[in-house]
């Protein structure tokens, strides 16, 4: 017996079978391509949907309070011992955002063909190691010092870096009071006066060592005093602080040149502000 396949090709012809088969094509195409469409922007909206709860979950999941320090000389001596002892840490011999942040920052004075750049809280040096090489690959000759508080740190920055004595030194915010006016073009801190109770002698030492820019990349939860809880999980270590930047260093007669939100990652470093300033005369 003949099948109604073979008779239909054997009466129908060649070119009559591939033009039915085209507007068949055609037809199918006709209406799943609506189908498909429609099921494209319901995976979008399913997509934002679960952006939004993600975001909420994250949310969700920060819990931070900020209370006032008010034994701030006890509470500035314990926050010198944590840090003192905190270990060492493979993070910081990697270059980060923020280190591109400060090169960014310090490239803008360098017209000279030189500078002088002083880190207050340095760890490893890490943020000086690659602005260094980063401004010597444009012929800026470049001087710098670190200074932290964590003598352990300081040691193997010298070793992992190859920073002289000279360059890496174990000291804490008290030791700005030995350098003199202008002994650098530019100071700046990461992710340091955050964590220091009280920062009204700091910033004011570091505008009178460094008058033509100062660069701190600082937490700011939008309010005064010190931060605990946790983000998205994590508590956030301990001895953080939050301040009005802007204000202090105008109170001090600094011009703000820069002042605006930065991510460095997820979690707490989403809450951080690049600040620069400078004590010199503008205009």
């Amino acid at each position: 017996m003949t099948s109604p396949m073979n008779a239909f090709s054997r009466l129908v012809p060649a070119a009559t079978r591939e033009r039915l088969s085209q507007l068949l094509s055609r037809a199918i195409a006709q209406q799943v391509a609506p189908l498909v469409e429609r099921l494209g922007a319901v995976e979008a909206r399913l997509g934002a949907m679960e952006a939004r709860l993600s975001a909420l979950e994250k949310k969700a999941s920060t819990s931070i309070r900020v209370e006032t320090v008010t034994d701030v000389a006890k509470e500035a001596d314990a926050a010198r011992a944590f840090w003192a002892n905190h270990p060492i840490q493979d993070y910081y011999r990697h270059r980060q955002p923020q280190t591109d942040l400060v090169i960014g920052e310090v490239a803008k004075i360098t017209g000279g063909g030189s500078v002088s750049v002083l880190e207050l809280g340095c760890n490893l040096g890490r943020n000086l190691h690659f602005l260094r090489e980063e401004l010597s690959k444009r012929g800026v000759a470049v001087k710098v010092r670190g200074l932290d508080v964590n003598a352990p740190v300081i040691e193997e920055g010298r070793r992992s870096f190859g920073f002289t004595a000279d360059e890496l030194q174990t000291a804490d915010e008290r030791s700005l009071e030995q350098l003199k006016d202008g002994s650098f073009d530019c100071a700046f801190t990461v992710s340091v006066l955050d964590h220091l109770p009280d920062i009204q002698a700091t910033c004011r030492h570091l505008l009178r060592i460094a008058p033509k820019l100062l660069v701190f990349v600082e937490l700011d939860v939008g309010a005064t005093g010190k931060v605990q809880g946790s983000v998205e999980g994590s508590p956030i270590v301990g001895f953080s602080y939050s301040f009005d930047y802007v204000r202090i260093l105008r109170e001090l007669g600094a011009t703000i040149l820069v002042d605006r939100p930065v991510s460095l990652g997820a979690g707490v470093a989403g809450m951080y502000r690049l600040i620069t300033a400078t004590a010199l005369p503008q205009g």
